[in-house]
């Protein structure tokens, strides 16, 4: 394992959740059902 692999991975994961939270926000402002919106806003605080 390198310093190089190691910052790799991290980088990795840091995308991965990047990724994820604007999915979550693009949820959250576009979805039509309230319930969604509202679990995609706490969703979106949690990470």
């Amino acid at each position: 394992m390198t310093l190089a692999s190691t910052i790799g991975a991290l980088d990795n994961v840091q995308n991965e959740a990047a990724i994820a939270i604007q999915k979550t926000v693009f949820i959250q402002q576009t979805n039509q059902q309230p319930a969604m919106r509202d679990a995609a806003e706490k969703a979106v605080k949690v990470l």
